[in-house]
């Protein structure tokens, strides 16, 4: 997320009951405090990671039906070569802008790619073949053109390719009604919900009088609890443990749909009050 605002921001990756629980704890400490925004904020911030956790089961569940091997093995190579398009589109439209071929790119990447690459990879995979199926019929046929031009033919033929097959794995097997990039941008979103609160608590609080200090801490407990307690499973070498999002404890064991959770990337906590700030 290049121009999200988690840049600004240290915290590690949170497994999805330990984001629930801090954000559920936030939402109670805004409502005494009387701050509606927060507290409105952390609320629906609850509410995505409730619906992010059925979407899990629901994914585990089309597993364990067995669905059609080939749709997960499909899917990832439809994503890179979607994400290969856009690329060397975005990249030709900058390099060469100006010229005949940066406005062929120019024209592509607002003709396909309206919303970007992930608004097409993030679908079901009803939804993305359906969506791939129309776009191959611009990139085959009206914009045709600008492939040739832009040395796109193979990604697109590639492509083509590979829905069809994506498609044959579909009505061979119709199961999947979550998809795993559809998990996956629900957990950036849940991640961004968090950092969110983090920047309206830090927007609100931020200068270092004692009143500030103290209502930075108090709001900031929450999050900051969850953020030591996976520091320390770091420093120990061990898996991060998700915990209940109702109660805060630990759970036995990484369950199936966490698909990856457990794991906080290598970056810095949340700031101490001696530290400074982010800006």
């Amino acid at each position: 997320m290049p121009d999200s605002v988690s840049q600004w921001f240290r915290i590690y990756q949170f497994p999805g009951g330990r984001r629930e629980f801090a954000l559920s704890q936030l939402a109670r400490l805004a409502e005494q405090q009387e701050w509606t925004e927060l507290a409105q904020h952390a609320q629906a911030a609850v509410e995505h990671e409730q619906q992010l956790r059925d979407m899990q089961r629901t994914l585990v569940a089309a597993r364990s039906r067995g669905a059609d091997p080939r749709l997960s093995e499909l899917d990832p190579a439809i994503d890179r070569t979607i994400g290969s398009i856009f690329r060397i589109a975005g990249e030709s439209a900058t390099t060469l802008a100006g010229t005949e071929d940066g406005e062929r790119a120019r024209v592509l990447l607002e003709r396909v790619f309206p919303e970007g690459a992930v608004a097409i990879t993030s679908m079901s995979y009803v939804e993305q073949s359906r969506e791939v199926h129309s776009i191959l019929g611009l990139l085959q046929g009206e914009l045709s053109e600008q492939v040739a031009a832009l040395g796109l033919g193979a990604f697109v033929s590639r492509l083509a390719t590979l829905n069809a097959e994506f498609s044959e794995a579909l009505d061979a097997d119709p199961s999947p009604e979550v998809t795993r990039d559809q998990v996956r941008a629900a957990k950036a979103t849940g991640q961004l919900n968090l950092v969110g609160a983090l920047a309206m608590i830090l927007g609100r609080h931020w200068r270092s009088t004692d009143e500030d200090v103290e209502a930075r801490r108090t709001l900031l407990r929450p999050i900051t609890t969850q953020n030591e307690a996976i520091r320390s499973y770091l420093r120990q070498r061990r898996s991060v443990q998700d915990v209940d999002p109702t109660t805060g404890q630990v759970q036995g064991g990484d369950e199936e749909e966490g698909e990856g959770e457990g794991q906080a990337p290598p970056v810095p906590s949340v700031p101490d009050e001696d530290e400074a700030a982010p800006t």
